[in-house]
C-alpha cells in the first residue's frame, strides 16, 4: 500500500490522488502548516494519521511540508538510522522561532527526540548546516552530492553499521529540474541515477519505510505537473519493493532467531 498525504491539493490537480493502489488522507484543511507545523497542527495530523504505519511508502507533498516525515520516525519502534536523500540537511533551527517544527527543522528534532533514531545519513546536501550540538550517542553522516561516487565506500560502511535498518526520506528536490521541478532550489542528479543510489543503499541494510516529498505547488503549469507524476509513477513500485523485500528479510530473520 501505498499512503498519500494530501497538504496542497496537487495530488487532486494531477489526477495521481485516484490512482490505484494508494490510500489518501486529506490534510488540507488543517491551518499551521506552512512551511513550519505548530503544536495544534501538529497534534491534528498525528491524530489524523495514526492508522498509518511507518513500513510503507509515503508520499508527503510538497518540500514544505517535509517535517511530516518526523510524524512517521516517530511510530518506528526498534532502533534504525535515518537515511535523507535531499538538496538540504534539514538540521537547523527553525527560523521562524525556537523550538518550531518546519521542512528545515524536522530531521533535527528527530535526532534530538527519538531515541531509536541512532543517527542520520545524509546524502546530497549543497545547502544547510549541520546542528550546533549533535546529540550525544547520534552520528551523522554528511556527503554533498559531489562527493557521492568518491564516498561511496564512506556512506556504505556507515549505512551497515550496527547492522541497523533505515528509514528513507526522499525530497526530490535533489534531482535536477530538467528532471522534476519542484518549488525550492534544487540539486542535478538524474531520477534513475537517485533510484540506483537507494538501491545500493538497500544492498547496505534493510529500509523499513520511506516517504517523498517535494511536489510542485498546485499552482504550477500542467506540463509541470503530469511531468512529475511521470517521474513518481517510476519510482513509486521500486520503493514499495525495496520497502517489501526489507520487512520481509527482517521477518527471515526474526524466524531464525527463534
Amino acid at each position: 500500500m501505498i499512503y498519500t498525504l494530501s497538504m496542497t491539493g496537487v495530488y487532486e490537480i494531477d489526477g495521481s490522488a485516484v490512482r490505484p493502489g494508494q490510500m489518501v488522507t486529506d490534510l488540507t484543511d488543517i491551518r499551521g502548516t506552512g512551511f513550519f507545523c505548530d503544536d495544534e497542527a501538529a497534534s491534528r495530523i498525528r491524530q489524523r494519521i495514526r492508522e498509518i504505519p511507518a513500513d510503507a511508502v509515503h508520499r508527503i507533498d510538497s518540500g514544505d511540508c517535509h517535517y511530516l516525515s518526523l510524524f512517521f520516525l516517530e511510530k518506528i519502534e526498534t532502533p534504525f538510522r535515518l537515511l535523507l536523500l535531499d538538496h538540504h540537511t534539514d538540521l537547523q533551527e527553525s527560523v521562524f522561532g525556537p523550538g518550531l517544527l518546519t521542512c528545515g527543522s524536522w530531521a533535527a528534532r528527530s535526532l534530538e527526540n527519538l531515541p531509536m533514531c541512532r543517527g542520520a545519513v545524509l546524502l546530497g546536501p549543497e545547502e544547510g548546516g549541520l546542528p550546533d550540538q549533535v546529540p550525544e550517542g547520534k552520528e551523522i553522516l554528511w556527503i554533498r552530492e559531489s562527493e557521492l561516487a568518491a564516498r561511496e565506500a564512506e556512506w556504505k560502511q556507515a549505512l551497515a553499521a550496527d547492522g541497523l535498518p533505515f528509514y528513507l526520506s526522499f525530497d526530490r528536490d535533489l534531482l535536477s529540474p530538467a528532471v522534476f521541478q519542484t518549488d525550492w532550489s534544487q540539486g542535478n542528479l538524474r531520477a534513475d541515477a537517485s533510484m540506483d543510489l537507494i538501491r545500493r543503499a538497500c544492498g547496505e541494510a534493510r529500509m523499513i519505510g520511506c516517504d517523498l516529498c517535494g511536489e510542485a505547488r498546485p499552482e504550477a503549469e500542467p506540463a509541470v505537473l503530469s511531468g512529475n507524476l511521470r517521474v513518481t509513477e517510476q519510482m513509486l513500485p521500486v520503493l514499495a519493493a525495496l520497502v517489501s523485500k526489507g520487512l520481509s528479510d527482517a521477518a527471515a530473520d526474526r524466524r531464525e532467531d527463534c
